[in-house]
């Protein structure tokens, strides 16, 4: 029997509950038996390769840290899985980020970068892993605020924006972004603006006209 084995050029949507995981690190390898094995496609070999060794088995290596899907086609049956390479940086990163900030973020490696991703409820949660991640810059930030909150933080912005002397400009929330509205005197009033409301919300926001 010919196997085919082909790298596939998108991503196949598995049906629910047909999803496996196989966590490997870089240079790890994993031996898949499947009777009655025709052809394995897999999304992204720079992040895991698969290889025939021999009639129903396969051999998985781990490459390089990242995320790949694998497809699978039995002689009655297609078996879709996931396969999450990870160095342990990753992985130490994401316990820490878990007990120390949220739960429901995520933390994923994809080649020498982190990248940090999901929904924040508070701003001291997105200060506590601004301190956490601290300058490195292999990790990537992508996580967003609660819409919900983003009308306090745009009032803590505004008190802020008082007491430091720019009664004429304030914070909105509008949507899922905070706008600094009102005016300034000149640039340097413009730019102070930015850099209190970006310390306390961690996030782009819409600059102020002058």
């Amino acid at each position: 029997m010919t196997l085919a084995l082909a790298l596939a050029v998108s991503l196949s949507l598995a049906p629910a509950g047909s999803s496996e995981v196989i966590k490997l690190s870089p240079g790890q390898q994993e031996v898949l038996k499947y009777s009655g094995l025709r052809r394995v496609a897999i999304v992204r070999e720079d992040y895991a390769s698969v290889r025939v060794t021999k009639e129903g088995e396969l051999l998985i290596t781990g490459v390089q840290p990242g995320k790949t899907s694998m497809t699978l086609w039995l002689q009655d049956k297609i078996v879709y899985k996931t396969i999450v390479v990870d160095s342990g940086r990753g992985g130490e990163l994401a316990r820490l980020v878990r007990e120390q900030v949220s739960p429901t973020l995520k933390v994923e490696e994809y080649g020498s970068k982190v990248i940090i991703d999901g929904t924040l409820d508070a701003v001291e949660e997105l200060e506590r892993l601004r301190i956490l991640v601290g300058d490195d810059p292999n990790v990537k930030i992508m996580v967003h605020m609660n819409p919900r909150v983003l009308p306090v933080v745009a009032a803590q912005i505004t008190q802020a924006l008082d007491k430091a002397g720019l009664r004429t400009a304030h914070a909105v929330a509008i949507g899922n972004k905070i706008f600094l509205e009102g005016s300034v005197a000149d640039a340097a009033e413009s730019h102070k603006a930015e850099q209190i409301a970006n310390a306390i919300y961690g996030q782009s926001v819409v600059a102020l006209a002058r």
